[in-house]
């Protein structure tokens, strides 16, 4: 990029007007910064952004506004994120080009997914695929598949998220894309692993494994995730934390880690090794980012871990009572990982209770707000055992 750049400022070239091409070798190294300076990247984009309203380049402007509405959803101002990746969907509605619908209702689906739309999120996902299907656009078509499994995932339709997920490999495979492939052996991974089929995805980790980009950060934080998450059902809480800690160190981000993030599968393994004070504040972190950023996603996965949190200070009632609330999920109460890995405990807690108490808990957690309830574990995170 910095080559192209030069070769723009050449002294032949200072008769031509060459604003429209310098901008957008700009664009393609802002798209790159995100990952080396994301503020950055965001005031370039703002830049380009005038530049192309200047230029009067609808294309320009457009890239602009998906730039900073990116970097907007990946610094958690999702508000902001949905407001400007609407208002570039749009714009490209407008122009009848579908190809960059894709893009557009791709992030929406990913914004609104944060946001707890999970409704809307789930029928933008469906439509990246099928303007993907529409126009044959094939470099995105695997993606896209990935991407609808995932959030299948967090619905509960675990059935119907596996065939997706083999759906994207399939492309992938096809089409002979390594990247895609890999994020589609992924994908699949994650839903045994969320399905309790841990023998099969730990087949299939290590097939990813041997194959694993040590400098791809993303990938190789996705691939200790799944690590971490197998170990946990082996009691193997070292191993565990170990992965969980890399992951986190690696690619500090909750996606694409399906139904929990490395953060707060850390807080659960440190609970089980005895580091309470730790996984406190671990778990602290979490839910500080979540309720920052109102983003449902860390937010939900985090209940569990919460009670898991009270029930080691004696709080066998707010443990059932916050392990209930997690059930209102199906991302969380059609978990074959989360039962095994919790069931003996909440089995532990409830045998304390009359059966008629916890019916009635039950009933309560079905209105308990969840923003609420977050504040609430906060407090009790805040005061020492």
């Amino acid at each position: 990029m910095e080559h192209s750049l030069a070769l723009l400022t050449r002294p032949e070239l200072f008769r031509h007007d060459v604003r429209r091409e310098k901008a957008f070798a700009r664009s393609i190294y802002a798209r790159f910064l995100v990952s080396m300076d994301i503020e950055g990247a965001r005031r370039l984009f703002q830049q380009l952004l005038d530049e192309y309203e200047e230029l009067g380049d609808p294309w320009g402007i457009g890239w602009s506004l998906f730039g900073v509405a990116r970097v907007d959803f990946d610094t958690g101002r999702f508000a902001s994120a949905l407001e400007g990746m609407q208002a570039v969907d749009q714009l490209f509605q407008e122009r009848g080009d579908l190809r960059r619908q894709v893009d557009t209702s791709s992030m929406l689906g990913f914004i609104q997914m944060d946001l707890g739309q999970l409704d809307l999120a789930e029928q933008q996902f469906r439509k990246a695929l099928g303007l993907c299907e529409e126009i044959n656009y094939l470099r995105d078509l695997s993606w896209e598949q990935a991407n609808l499994a995932r959030m299948l995932l967090w619905h509960g339709n675990r059935d119907e998220a596996y065939q997706m997920a083999y759906r994207s490999l399939a492309t992938a495979l096809e089409f002979g894309n390594r990247n895609d492939e890999s994020n589609a052996h992924m994908t699949i991974c994650g839903i045994l692993i969320y399905s309790g089929h841990y023998e099969q995805a730990g087949q299939m980790l290590a097939e990813i494994s041997a194959y694993m980009w040590e400098d791809d950060n993303a990938f190789h934080a996705w691939v200790c995730h799944l690590k971490g998450l197998l170990a946990v059902t082996q009691l193997a809480y070292d191993e565990a934390r170990s992965a969980f800690a890399t992951s986190v160190r690696v690619w500090p981000s909750t996606y694409p880690h399906h139904f929990i993030s490395s953060s707060t599968a850390l807080a659960l393994t440190m609970l089980r090794l005895g580091q309470v004070s730790e996984a406190k504040q671990q778990l602290t972190d979490v839910l500080s980012n979540a309720l920052t950023h109102r983003s449902i996603v860390p937010a939900v996965a985090a209940l569990p871990v919460a009670a898991l949190v009270l029930a080691e200070a004696g709080d066998m009632a707010g443990a059932i009572e916050h392990w209930m609330l997690a059930q209102r999920y199906p991302v969380i109460a059609n978990s074959k990982w989360f039962a095994d890995v919790m069931g003996e405990d909440v089995a532990n807690w409830t045998a304390v209770l009359s059966p008629e108490r916890v019916a009635a808990m039950r009933e309560s957690a079905k209105s308990q707000p969840l923003w609420a309830t977050v504040e609430r574990i906060q407090d009790v995170l805040s005061d020492e055992f």
